[in-house]
């Protein structure tokens, strides 16, 4: 991959990271993103190294960077993020709606809950795995 292609795949990412944000609370469905991860992980590398060579590489961009490579963690199986996503709306509307109030695919059992605890859980390792992810990448780049 070159550096102009990895730059487009991380600015699309990047693009729609922004409007996930926007639109979602804290987790993602991976059918948003533009490009496998793996793609984007390797596009990332890429775009890092090449900006190492040309001396660009500032401490607000490499930031920038990881906020963005970490946060590929919110992108989750669209079933589960779904289900979270109504979870937190459902959350945020007041849980004075009572049971009846939760929305009829996460179930009316206390459970659902927990389901969406256990993807929190799971979405803070993976952005720890990432986090240090990152930094090796930047040990590879730099060298």
């Amino acid at each position: 991959m070159r550096i102009l292609d990895a730059e487009r795949v991380v600015n699309q990412y990047g693009a729609v990271l922004e409007e996930a944000s926007h639109r979602y609370g804290t987790v993602y469905p991976v059918s948003m993103l533009p490009f496998t991860r793996e793609e984007i992980k390797t596009a990332f590398k890429v775009y890092i190294a090449g900006l190492i060579a040309l001396g660009k590489l500032t401490d607000t961009t490499r930031d920038v960077l990881k906020a963005g490579y970490i946060s590929l963690a919110a992108f989750i199986e669209d079933h589960k993020a779904y289900a979270v996503i109504a979870w937190e709306k459902w959350i945020s509307k007041g849980a004075e709606l009572g049971v009846e109030g939760l929305p009829k695919h996460l179930g009316s059992d206390p459970g659902s809950g927990e389901q969406a605890l256990r993807i929190y859980e799971e979405r803070s390792r993976e952005t720890a795995v990432l986090g240090e992810e990152f930094v090796r990448l930047l040990r590879l780049t730099h060298r």
